[in-house]
């Protein structure tokens, strides 16, 4: 399939500088996509007598059969972990006409390429992707926590400008809004995130997580070297915290948040006394999630040993440590 494909897509993988080269893997030899330096491409001297040579290849086959052969193509690639030749495979797709003249089909096509560039690890590439798709489709969910993961893992911030200028055009986007907040949020901008999070709030109150939101943005603001009334503020952040375990429930989440706002407060002996309710509370069942993915037991007893090292009981700090910390 492969080598069919390569020769359909001739002037396009030159276009896209990628190149197929013989390769041993385990004894045996293999074809695989790489992709080369501009330098290292041959030009194609006449373009006319090219596309004439593409047009009697595709006539072989179907325009379904060759968009068929290209599906199981990526899809065979990603099963043998060859991520990145899936990638440089769809690359090339797009710079053909017959697979992107179609837009339902191209989008098709560049969902293949955002699952491949993210397996791949490539979240420059896979925040292109994503990018493109959002500016049409803010409506999808299941697109800004693709987002979300894409943005998590990259260490880029220009999502940051692309939420702000697509937040202005799409002012009531409830997702745009939480993502604005929180990107403000770890920049620094505390002021601006709080009015991100209040609108998220006024628009979803009993939602457990915007009332986390706000509270831990009071305790960010309150927690600034220069501030006029950190009292206030302390205290808001604790009322909004206290909605939060209200409408969330105790449980192992609840009272690790509560115990770490405390600890940062400088409230330690409080902070203790929520991080031991929140050992005794069993991790989180999600579905489709493995247990020891959700469970805080590690970062909390980590938390307690910071405490406990601080006011002299090493005994304790070596009970935590083996107990929860040691693999």
């Amino acid at each position: 399939m492969l080598t069919m494909l390569a020769m359909l897509l001739k002037v396009a993988m030159t276009r896209a500088q990628v190149c197929v080269r013989a390769s041993m893997w385990s004894g045996v030899r293999h074809l695989r996509l790489v992709k080369v330096s501009k330098d290292l491409v041959s030009d194609i001297d006449d373009q006319e007598a090219a596309y004439q040579d593409i047009s009697g290849k595709t006539s072989v086959l179907s325009r379904a059969d060759w968009r068929l052969m290209l599906v199981r193509c990526v899809c065979t690639l990603c099963e043998m972990k060859r991520f990145k030749e899936a990638e440089l495979l769809v690359d090339s797709s797009l710079e053909f006409y017959s697979f992107y003249d179609v837009k339902v089909k191209r989008k098709e096509l560049e969902f293949f390429g955002l699952s491949a560039a993210f397996l791949d690890h490539n979240y420059r590439k896979a925040y292109d992707y994503i990018r493109l798709t959002l500016m049409e489709k803010q409506e999808w969910p299941m697109l800004w926590n693709v987002f979300n993961q894409v943005t998590l893992h990259s260490q880029d911030v220009r999502h940051h400008r692309f939420c702000l200028r697509l937040m202005m055009k799409n002012p009531d986007n409830h997702a745009l809004c939480v993502l604005s907040g929180h990107n403000a949020l770890v920049s620094g901008s505390f002021k601006h995130a709080l009015g991100q999070y209040v609108q998220a709030f006024r628009s979803k109150p009993d939602e457990p997580l915007y009332s986390l939101c706000v509270g831990l943005t009071f305790f960010h603001m309150a927690s600034q070297k220069f501030v006029v009334k950190r009292h206030p503020l302390i205290l808001q952040g604790f009322s909004f915290l206290w909605r939060y375990v209200e409408l969330r429930g105790h449980c192992q989440e609840s009272m690790y948040n509560l115990g770490r706002a405390l600890q940062q407060m400088g409230l330690a002996h409080l902070a203790i006394h929520y991080y031991h309710k929140a050992l005794s509370f069993p991790p989180l069942t999600l579905e489709g999630i493995e247990a020891d993915q959700v469970d805080l037991r590690r970062e909390i007893a980590f938390n307690l040993s910071i405490i406990y090292q601080a006011s002299g009981n090493t005994e304790m700090v070596r009970h935590l440590i083996n107990t929860y910390c040691t693999v």
